[in-house]
Order: C-alpha cells, then structure tokens, then sequence
C-alpha cells in the first residue's frame, strides 16, 4: 500500500497502462463510464462534497465561491493515499454496505462544473483531473483514443505548481 498520495498516483497510473495495454476496450469503457457517473449526478455537486467532509469527520467545513472558482476546505483527517484508487473509479468504496457514499459515484458530481477539480490535503499535496494532461498522458503511452477517460486519472500536484486560486 503506498504511503503518500504521489506513490498511489503514480501506482494508478502503472496499473491503467498496463490494464490498457492489455484490453483497449478497457479505455473507451472507462471514458465512457466517467461521462456517464458524472451525468448522472447532476446537480449533486454540493451535497456530495458536503458528504465527502462528513466522511473526513470535519467539525468545520468552508464554501467560498467567488468568480468562476468554488472553494470548498474542511477540518477534516484529510485526503489519503487509498483514496487515489476510490476517486478514480466507481464502485471501490471501503465504506460498510448499506452507508451512504458506498457506490463511490459522489465526487464525480464536480464534472458538471469543470473538468479540472483538485483536491489537496494538509500538506499541499494534491490531485487534479485535467482532460488535456490526461490526453498528453495517453499520447506519451501510445494509447490514443477519441474519448478520454480524464475523470479517472488523477495527477499528483503539490499547492505550489498546481493552479489552484485561494479566496481570501
């Protein structure tokens, strides 16, 4: 199990080319899928991110929009390595049968508002999903295809190179 969310970033994508490579209906599969997890979560976004605090077990959480950027902070455990594996899929959840958030479908929301989310915990690392780096991703490895599953391949960034804007 990695340790640190750069080392289950970079075993994901590890194990997406080799999956790929192996089966490459697999990748019109998972682009497809994605697109269809986020429909059909449509405006959902809130509460399911709402959710995802309450899973952290935050006492506080934070919404700030301002402009064309939403930012959501919360007190939380923060975000954790095994969770690259449940955010980049669907139904991964290590949650208990019968518990809300068990499909692991919630986040998928935030696709309806941009194709560009990131997550950062604690110690300003993070995750973002971003179609053109998943795109260059799937060139580099020679596995090109008309729909890119961008929703499933999480990209390790820390606070400082990602571009993310915190409110004031």
């Amino acid at each position: 199990m990695p340790n640190s969310l750069k080392e289950a970033v970079e075993e994901l994508f590890q194990i997406r080319e080799e999956v790929y490579r192996a089966d490459p209906n697999r990748l019109l599969q998972d682009a497809r899928g994605a697109r269809r997890a986020a429909k059909d979560y449509r405006g959902r976004w809130f509460w399911e991110l709402l959710q995802n605090c309450e899973d952290a077990q935050a006492p506080v959480v934070r919404l700030v929009a301002k402009g064309d950027v939403i930012y959501l902070a919360d007190k939380g455990r923060g975000f954790i390595p095994s969770a690259v594996q449940t955010i980049s899929g669907t139904d991964l959840s290590d949650k208990l049968e019968g518990t809300i958030g068990r499909k692991g479908v919630g986040f998928k929301s935030v696709f309806e508002l941009t194709s560009n989310p990131q997550i950062f915990s604690r110690n300003n690392e993070g995750l973002e999903f971003h179609t053109d780096r998943a795109q260059e991703w799937l060139r580099q490895k020679g596995l090109q295809n008309e729909e890119v599953p961008f929703q499933w391949l999480p990209f390790f960034i820390t606070r400082e190179e990602g571009t993310s804007r915190d409110p004031d």
